[in-house]
């Protein structure tokens, strides 16, 4: 029963998020991870895998940055937190605690630093973004996730890709989900971005990629 509710609170905390993204065109993130990637070309793999890198940063809309590590610390720490939710993970491996479920620090560094790469300083303490509230605990050393449901503002959409000296260069259009219509058939028209970022990622020490900068894109 315990196994149920734990369940049920953290579905219903990434619920409404995943359901937006399906609904505006991420049908194939869904068709990519159970093992129907076989039928989506090179290049829509790379579009889905960044799409779904950049899913938590684009749905905080942290303000721009041209180098990682003069970041806002603060929606560094939301992304990452959201970054691990949107993963689905097994809530039976966390403590709960007041209803809130308790999520270790160290998950959210390594979280951190996967997307933004080892480079960037931590400093734990209470987080706001992505339309909720993180509080964090000393003594226990983690940030207690509500169980509640959130809509993003936007979800990405990735337009180009660029190869240049060891980076990739990826302008992402941030499509409102407030803009999304239906047509006279009953489909989903996507609109035309919001506005449109630059995201540079840099190879690391370890031959990954990770976020480096995060620039606007003047029309």
């Amino acid at each position: 029963m315990e196994q149920t509710k734990r369940r049920r609170a953290l579905n219903y905390i990434v619920g409404a998020l995943l359901f937006f993204f399906v609904v505006v065109g991420m049908i194939s993130t869904v068709r990519f991870f159970t093992g129907k990637a076989q039928h989506l070309s090179i290049r829509e793999r790379q579009l889905e895998q960044y799409r779904v890198l950049l899913r938590p940063v684009v749905m905080n809309d942290p303000s721009a940055f041209d180098d990682v590590t003069l970041a806002n610390e603060n929606e560094l720490l939301s992304i990452a937190i959201w970054n691990i939710l949107l993963q689905e993970p097994d809530p039976d491996k966390y403590e709960y605690a007041e209803g809130e479920m308790l999520l270790p620090k160290a998950e959210v560094e390594e979280s951190l630093h996967t997307l933004f790469g080892a480079d960037v300083a931590v400093s734990h303490g209470a987080v706001d973004g992505g339309g909720v509230s993180f509080g964090y605990s000393e003594k226990k050393g983690c940030y207690m996730i509500p169980i509640t449901g959130v809509t993003p503002i936007y979800t990405p959409q990735i337009e180009d890709i660029e190869l240049k000296n060891e980076r990739i260069l990826l302008t992402v259009g941030y499509l409102s989900g407030a803009d999304f219509t239906q047509n006279e058939k009953g489909e989903i028209v996507t609109p035309e971005p919001a506005k449109r970022m630059l995201v540079t990622l840099r190879r690391g020490k370890d031959d990954r990629f990770f976020i480096s900068a995060l620039q606007d894109i003047y029309s």
